[in-house]
């Protein structure tokens, strides 16, 4: 799958510099929040082999010019300004010319079936701040059509890498890393993020389900939906929902069995009495038909499943008759989320 970090020329020179997607955030914001979960759902999106095209703005040539590949997943980092490093290969692409931002977002396909870049679009149109803006597979198709030739350079050896964060900072900034500083989930053992159960902020709900999401740790998660062996192929979050400024929280692709499946997930951190349910409902079914048609633009067929996955209640809510959805429940217990059908 691909993304597309919002860059200007000097954070592209200081992503080409230390070989890696760089995410400002301030020191003071890196621990248990809304905003910091945010940040972390969408940079732990990104998995290593994933395209990544830096989306160059603040500059007169607005637009896209290289192709990089993540060599690995993200990880807390310490350098002036960024705290969130996702390292790319040595070896990366640039285009001979300039794909300027107003061809690439273009409204009007050039061939039936092509579609367009709907969520670039989305970002753009609705002017949404966020740091990474992911695509479909369809789309980094079209991407890369439209880049056309590229020619390959190579990080400059003299570069230095990303500097580790201190012990101290990642105890604060409420997430589990390895040895070396990598990213591998939000830290549930005590109640930075979560309260009776349940997460504080949506988004924590949203990270901790993105970053284990094509791991063998999804495996609840999957056998609660019914598809304990279906493989997923591709997932993002926060994709755009047509021009009214709504989004997806999240959306899978998968293969179930012999079918090719969209997962349209609708995400609320506490438990639902019957009105918000009634009301969440009503928000994924339509997704899921946006979703349908997006993938039919791109001239796939595809079984579209919306689901609505919330916290466990006393009195957990009944599903609603031939509604068509399915309803996860969530409860965080001794570190860990344990999901069961509703």
């Amino acid at each position: 799958m691909g993304h597309l970090p919002i860059v200007s020329e000097s954070s592209l020179e200081d992503m080409i510099k230390k070989g890696a997607v760089l995410v400002k955030v301030p020191r003071a914001n890196c621990r248990p929040s809304q905003k910091w979960a945010d940040i972390l759902a969408d940079a732990l999106c990104i998995r290593k082999g994933d395209h990544v095209f830096p989306w160059v703005v603040k500059s007169k040539q607005t637009g896209f010019s290289y192709q990089f590949k993540a060599s690995d997943s993200a990880y807390l980092v310490d350098e002036p300004e960024y705290h969130i490093g996702i390292p790319v290969e040595p070896v990366y692409q640039q285009r001979q010319t300039h794909l300027t931002e107003g061809t690439a977002l273009d409204f009007f396909p050039n061939r039936p079936g092509d579609g367009i870049l709907w969520n670039a679009i989305g970002k753009k149109s609705l002017r949404r701040g966020r740091a990474i803006t992911h695509q479909t597979p369809h789309e980094d198709r079209l991407m890369i059509e439209m880049l056309g030739a590229l020619t390959d350079c190579r990080r400059p050896s003299s570069c230095h890498d990303l500097q580790p964060c201190a012990t101290s900072f990642v105890s604060k900034s409420g997430v589990k890393v390895s040895a070396n500083g990598k990213i591998a989930s939000l830290e549930l053992h005590s109640d930075k993020w979560t309260e009776d159960g349940h997460f504080r902020w949506e988004k924590a709900l949203e990270a901790s389900l993105v970053s284990v999401l094509g791991t063998n740790d999804q495996e609840g998660f999957m056998e609660a939906l019914g598809m304990p062996k279906a493989k997923v192929l591709w997932f993002a979050n926060y994709l755009t929902y047509g021009v009214q400024g709504g989004s997806i929280d999240l959306l899978l692709l998968a293969r179930d069995g012999a079918v090719n499946k969209a997962l349209v997930i609708e995400l609320k951190k506490g438990g639902l009495a019957p009105k918000p349910f009634r009301k969440a409902v009503a928000q994924v079914r339509a997704y899921s038909l946006y979703v349908e048609k997006a993938l039919r633009s791109f001239g796939e067929k595809i079984i579209t499943v919306p689901i609505v996955l919330s916290g466990l209640r006393n009195r957990p809510q009944q599903p609603l008759p031939d509604d068509g959805v399915l309803h996860i429940l969530y409860q965080v217990e001794k570190g860990r989320i344990v999901y069961r059908v509703a």
